[in-house]
């Protein structure tokens, strides 16, 4: 019985998920709400405030440059993506399946890379995760995302964060 229990409602580490969730948001740098926020309004001096002090909360945890980079990397390449479609089929108001589903794809990555142990990585992750989510299928909001990951990777680099 309570080997079952412990498959049904715990981590790996035998946790509650509502507990390792609870810690999650309660070490969050930036609230799951202020990331909605920034991702689906307009709001640069909310996003420029909020990647600062991720920036450097990261870079504090040496996080390496070059993890940052690997991700915003894939994000260019969805832009890139994005921007082609765009123009081949005309405007959409939504973004593209396969646009989304990339995005969706890289909550899975970033969790992967968090648990090989990358110093750092985990707190990406913990805090690129709801900006995804956040996205939904709005064109806006994925250009609000890329420019807050953007902030994030300057301000990380900015702080000094690791090679």
């Amino acid at each position: 019985m309570a080997r079952q229990e412990r498959y049904s409602g715990s981590d790996s580490r035998g946790r509650s998920r509502q507990t390792s969730e609870r810690q999650t948001e309660e070490s969050r740098i930036v609230s799951e709400e202020s990331i909605k926020k920034i991702i689906q309004t307009d709001n640069p001096d909310e996003l420029i405030k909020k990647a600062e002090e991720l920036g450097k909360k990261l870079a504090s945890e040496r996080l390496k440059t070059a993890s940052v980079r690997n991700f915003f990397g894939m994000v260019r390449q969805m832009q890139s993506q994005e921007v082609i479609r765009r123009r081949n089929e005309g405007q959409q108001e939504q973004i593209s399946d396969a646009t989304h589903r990339d995005l969706l794809l890289m909550i899975p990555k970033l969790r992967y890379q968090s648990q090989r142990g990358l110093d750092g990585v985990k707190r990406l992750a913990d805090e690129l995760e709801p900006a995804i989510k956040a996205i939904e299928r709005d064109p806006k909001a994925f250009s609000n995302f890329l420019d807050f990951f953007e902030a994030i990777l300057a301000y990380h680099k900015a702080a000094g964060g690791a090679e």
